[in-house]
C-alpha cells in the first residue's frame, strides 16, 4: 500500500518475499522529487532462514552456515544524505562452522558515519555471554583515494558507486584501521 502525492510518498506496508526470506518496510518520503533534498523515514522488519541463504547471496569460504533464523526490527532516517538508524538483531537456534548458539542478540546503531553495538547477548546450552556497550566498530569515512591511481598489481579491490564492483585493484592501502 502506498500513497504518492506531488511532493510526498508514504509506503504504509511494503512486503517483499524470496522463498522463505521476507522483509516488511513501512516509511514517508518527503520531496522525493528533489532527490538529494528529499527526507526519508522509515521502519521494518526483516526474517531470514539462514540455511536457505547460501542459494540467494555468495557466502565466504569460511562460513557455513547448517541452521537458523535471523531476524531483526530496524528503523532509518535519511537527511541531507546523511543516515542515522537502528537494529534490532537476533539469531535463534544458529549452527554454523564457528558457533552453535541458542541465541545471539545486540543492539546496533548508525549515526551518519559511525557504527555503534550497544549490547550483545549471546546464548549456548548452560552458559550466557552479554557484552555491554556502546562500542564503536566502525568509523565509515569517504575515501580520497583516486581511481586513476590504481595500479591493478595487487589484491586489495578498489569500489566505486558504480554497479559492475570492483572497478580495480592495487597494491597498497588508502588507510588501515
Amino acid at each position: 500500500d502506498v500513497k504518492i502525492g506531488r511532493e510526498n510518498a508514504t509506503v504504509y506496508r511494503l512486503k517483499v518475499q524470496h522463498d522463505v526470506h521476507s522483509l516488511l518496510l513501512k516509511g514517508k518520503i518527503k520531496n522525493y522529487r528533489l532527490l538529494k533534498k528529499s527526507d526519508i523515514s522509515g521502519s521494518g522488519e526483516s526474517s531470514i532462514y539462514l540455511k536457505n541463504l547460501k542459494y540467494t547471496i555468495e557466502m565466504p569460504e569460511f562460513l557455513h552456515l547448517e541452521d537458523g533464523v535471523a531476524s531483526g526490527n530496524f528503523n532509518f532516517d535519511v537527511n541531507n544524505l546523511k543516515i542515522k538508524g537502528s537494529l534490532e538483531l537476533s539469531l535463534e537456534n544458529l549452527k554454523s562452522n564457528i558457533v552453535h548458539a541458542n541465541k545471539i542478540s545486540a543492539q546496533v546503531n548508525l549515526n551518519e558515519d559511525t557504527v555503534q553495538v550497544k549490547n550483545v547477548n549471546l546464548e549456548l546450552e548452560n552458559q550466557r555471554l552479554i557484552i555491554k556497550g556502546p562500542h564503536e566498530i566502525a568509523n565509515l569515512k569517504s575515501g580520497k583515494f583516486n581511481s586513476n591511481d590504481m595500479d591493478n598489481v595487487g589484491n586489495i579491490p578498489f569500489y566505486s558507486c558504480k554497479a559492475d564492483n570492483p572497478v580495480g585493484f592495487h597494491s597498497t592501502y588508502s588507510f588501515d584501521y
